[in-house]
């Protein structure tokens, strides 16, 4: 039986799968452990051993159940098999719902991400142009998810009521809101689904970029990736314009303006349910 050391304060069965992965010797040693600040619901550890070092992260089991899909969760070690965006994920060993373990990939703290570096906005554009180009009839192979945006909308909904009920009018607007944008969503494509700076690593001297915690993943709507980014990393007009550029001409369409901004918005109001969510 795999007992877990005083200091680790999370599941047994997370601990069970560091164990089938490292040696005793080398895990028990909390001196082998760093606690990274980064992360506000899961638990992100940097383990330096003499072979290398790794990422670590306890996931939270409650944000499991707030998945669109979580009976349905894609792990990265699936995804791994596109090799269009294989170049943008890290060395994944372990991705389920109690861990995550990974190679160390160096990179520059993202709360600090300079999106005014152009090869960072080159390097964004690219990545979500090999995932939005991947063939459909490959993911549905895959028997990846599809977003089905409004029950996802009436899940939070009905969760924020919970947690807030004197909140209740307020969420009905948003959520009136939502299903009245939601008829422009269009699942037909691999999407990440949650794009913020927490999920980028930059490697600056590099010049690579990662993606990760892929839990959202399935067929949803571009415009969606689209828009939690630029909602998610505030770019600005120019480091937008210099994006959208480059998006639309490497996958040879017209983007069609008015949507984006009804997909901004509907982004905004998931965010809104998420914070409630939190609290």
């Amino acid at each position: 039986m795999t007992l877990t050391p005083e200091w680790w304060p999370h599941n047994v069965e997370s601990w069970i799968e560091v164990a089938d992965n490292f040696s005793a010797q080398e895990i028990f040693d909390s001196s082998n452990w760093k606690q990274l600040p980064q992360g506000q619901s899961n638990h992100n550890y940097k383990l330096s051993l003499p072979h290398g070092s790794f990422f670590v992260q306890s996931v939270n089991s409650r944000n499991v159940q707030l998945l669109p899909n979580p009976e349905q969760r894609v792990s990265q070690l699936e995804l791994s098999r596109f090799t269009k965006i294989k170049p943008w994920l890290v060395d994944c060993r372990v991705d389920n719902v109690h861990l995550k373990i990974s190679k160390w990939f160096d990179s520059v703290d993202n709360t600090y991400l300079n999106f005014d570096d152009h090869r960072v906005i080159v390097h964004l554009a690219n990545f979500l142009i090999s995932l939005h180009s991947i063939d459909e009839s490959l993911v549905k192979k895959s028997d990846f998810p599809t977003l089905d945006i409004k029950s996802h909308f009436i899940c939070y909904y009905e969760k924020a009521v919970l947690l807030h009920p004197n909140k209740k009018d307020d969420f009905e607007v948003i959520l009136k809101s939502a299903m009245k944008l939601s008829v422009e969503f269009n699942a037909n494509k691999l999407c990440h689904n949650d794009l913020s700076p927490s999920n980028l690593l930059w490697n600056e001297s590099e010049e690579k970029l990662k993606v990760i915690d892929w839990e959202y993943a399935c067929l949803s709507d571009p415009y969606g990736d689209l828009a939690s980014l630029l909602v998610n990393c505030q770019l600005n007009s120019e480091q937008q314009t210099d994006l959208l550029d480059l998006y639309s001409a490497g996958l040879s369409f017209n983007l069609s303006m008015p949507k984006l901004e009804n997909m901004i918005l509907l982004c905004q109001h998931l965010n809104d349910f998420w914070i409630a969510l939190q609290d």
